[in-house]
């Protein structure tokens, strides 16, 4: 490939390319627009996306499939996203990603969710 062949890197890299082929992602998300936008996304991308839009419904799903993935709210209506993914850590569900994501300040919860 010559190195300034544009259309062969829009080809590699552009939004045609299935990175995420085979991968299972969970969103948890309140948010409508945001958990939207994650999952188009992610299935430009070839993932198989999931969303809860509650704690109790990804507890759900977690009971029946297995994602490859985890994005989760911090701010959820109906708990800690922090003490969620906590929960997951302790029950030791193989997962192996874990995303915490929040419009609130990240000085607030990275250093926990980490």
């Amino acid at each position: 490939m010559d190195a300034f062949d544009i259309s062969a890197g829009k080809r590699a890299f552009g939004p045609g390319r299935k990175c995420l082929f085979g991968v299972t992602i969970l969103i948890i998300e309140d948010s409508r627009s945001a958990s939207d936008a994650l999952q188009l996304y992610g299935s430009a991308l070839g993932a198989r996306m999931r969303r809860a839009q509650s704690l109790a419904a990804a507890e759900r799903h977690l009971a029946t499939y297995r994602p490859n993935v985890v994005i989760v709210d911090m701010g959820m209506p109906d708990g800690s996203g922090l003490n969620f993914l906590q929960h997951i850590a302790r029950i030791a569900l193989p997962v192996p990603g874990l995303v915490a994501i929040s419009g609130s300040d990240p000085d607030e919860w990275v250093d926990a969710a980490k």
